[in-house]
């Protein structure tokens, strides 16, 4: 009893020591991380930016229908890069648990379970967000700078923000900002599980085990929209119209922020289990 309760007690003092230790160990590793993170978006998103200018921009000036499409380019970058690299950092989540070794040194840290999740959610989930969006302003810097250099200052798309990008890609659906980060919040509740199952490699297995359970869902999803709808989108039943889904926006974005409690209430209690089955 006494043994439980120790382990599930959280304190300030022993929190903080926990903190500093993950970090003296790990910030080697999560610098050569982020320096890499940076890098590859600055590639991206110059070279985008530099393809993007020479199809479609005039040797006379810098049209507005390349402004516009530079900016649609940039923004669908930004997420995909945003997406990926949240999922990688959430992939490390359960990481000190891979191998017998790591396991032993997690036992030796004095901090509780609960202290040990705190700190996991610090630097796997908060810290890999703040960090990705800090590595894509710099890269955008980089972008624009470099863009200046080659094409002149009129040659320059305006700058574009994690949340620009997501307001340019749905200019007219309401709450669609809402929606996109509660489903990057719920994908990273997902891929930090997976690496309580999947010790090694766990972005690549459980990026599979996701694309299994979309096909299954996309598969029973068509097969039940079609009792609904014909193929050419006319609807089937009179009495059902688009403005009857209108809630489903909002469902879905309650839905993710649900999975992402209820993955991250997974792995704390995995992470219990794993100290408790070792101290046995």
């Amino acid at each position: 009893m006494n043994a439980t309760v120790s382990s599930q007690y959280f304190s300030g003092r022993r929190f903080v020591a926990a903190l500093r230790r993950d970090w003296r160990m790990n910030r080697d590793g999560w610098a050569v991380r982020v320096l890499a993170m940076l890098g590859v978006m600055a590639l991206l998103e110059t070279g985008l930016a530099w393809f993007v200018h020479k199809v479609v921009a005039t040797d006379e000036a810098y049209s507005l229908g390349a402004a516009v499409a530079e900016r649609t380019a940039l923004s669908f970058l930004c997420l995909m890069c945003f997406s990926v690299f949240l999922m990688l950092g959430a992939s490390r989540f359960h990481s000190g648990y891979g191998t017998p070794g790591m396991r032993l040194n997690e036992l030796m840290n004095p901090a509780s379970t609960l202290e040990k999740f705190v700190v996991r959610m610090l630097t796997c989930i908060v810290g890999v967000t703040l960090a990705t969006a800090l590595c894509w302003e710099v890269s955008d810097f980089l972008r624009g700078t470099m863009m200046r250099l080659w094409f002149g200052s009129a040659s320059v798309a305006d700058h574009v923000s994690v949340i620009d990008a997501i307001s340019n890609l749905h200019l007219e659906l309401t709450g669609a900002t809402t929606f996109t980060l509660a489903s990057l919040f719920g994908w990273q509740g997902v891929y930090a599980l997976g690496s309580c199952f999947f010790p090694k490699h766990s972005f690549l297995k459980t990026m599979g085990a996701v694309c299994v359970v979309e096909f299954v869902y996309g598969m029973a999803a068509g097969f039940s929209t079609s009792m609904f709808f014909d193929p050419e989108g006319r609807q089937l039943n009179e009495h059902l119209s688009l403005s009857d889904f209108s809630w489903m926006p909002d469902a879905v974005t309650v839905f993710f922020v649900c999975l992402a409690v209820g993955s991250y209430a997974l792995c704390y209690m995995r992470m219990r289990e794993d100290e408790m089955i070792d101290r046995m």
